[in-house]
């Protein structure tokens, strides 16, 4: 199978403006991930809290070829992976999930430089950050974007303020309802992400493809709609060839735009 570029991942996951998350939530995950390509929604974060995620990786890779899949709630310490294994037996190493066949790793805590070094040339690389400086940092080591928290709205404006130069790429996920995704993009955020667990709380658990995919365009049309407001440059630039579109970023990205 065809590996796409990093560049290619990059900008799939930037331009979509929200990245669903499959999470232990109870439901098929077969069922979801076809929901994201029947709304339209080729980029996914599969969690590795999910214990089948060691099939349901390669089952995306083989059904939905062209899918690009975040694997997530990775954590960056083998030790402390094989340790967790007693409770967790499923938990895969961030080794594995590369050899699984994922394009990149977010995580809820923050990365090593060693990690997000070794890492961030040949896959999407998105480490949690809690404080400007802990963003600086792993930004300056090649991360990809910096994961927030949406409970801290207050630091996504620090890092993405005038005096900060915009030069924070920010992810931001929790709580990210259709009520609450527009104030993530105006505080700064130029993506935002959703557990299903979130997604279709309240919802019946027999919901097939189709009803899935309709409560996910809806939330994908509202996080569009805030990028673009957010954002306007971006919207003259969706067509354009990789340089202007980085070119166009509102942010600092690791590739050469010149």
């Amino acid at each position: 199978m065809k590996t796409p570029s990093l560049i290619a991942a990059y900008r799939a996951f930037h331009s979509q403006a929200f990245t669903p998350i499959l999470v232990d939530d109870g439901r098929d995950a077969r069922t979801e991930i076809a929901a994201c390509a029947a709304g339209g929604l080729n980029v996914v974060e599969i969690s590795i809290r999910r214990a089948d995620v060691r099939d349901i990786i390669p089952w995306t890779r083989s059904n939905y070829p062209d899918m690009f899949i975040v694997g997530a709630s990775t954590i960056d310490d083998d030790r402390i992976v094989y340790n967790m294994r007693r409770r967790h037996p499923h938990l895969p190493t961030v080794d594995e999930l590369a050899d699984l066949g994922v394009h990149g790793f977010a995580s809820v805590m923050g990365w090593s430089r060693e990690s997000v070094e070794r890492f961030a040339p040949s896959h999407l690389v998105i480490p949690s950050a809690m404080t400007p400086n802990e963003a600086l940092d792993q930004t300056r080591w090649g991360a990809h974007f910096q994961k927030f928290h949406g409970s801290l709205l207050d630091v996504v404006r620090r890092v993405r303020s005038v005096a900060a130069f915009d030069y924070c790429p920010v992810f931001v996920t929790g709580g990210m309802t259709t009520e609450r995704i527009p104030a993530a993009f105006d505080a700064g955020a130029v993506v935002v992400a959703a557990g299903f667990d979130l997604t279709l709380t309240g919802r019946r658990p027999d919901m097939d493809e189709a009803d899935i995919a309709k409560v996910l365009v809806e939330i994908h049309r509202v996080a569009r709609e805030a990028q673009v407001s957010s954002y306007p440059e971006l919207a003259r630039v969706e067509t354009a060839n990789d340089r202007d579109w980085l070119r166009a970023l509102p942010h600092w990205h690791p590739f050469d735009a010149a």
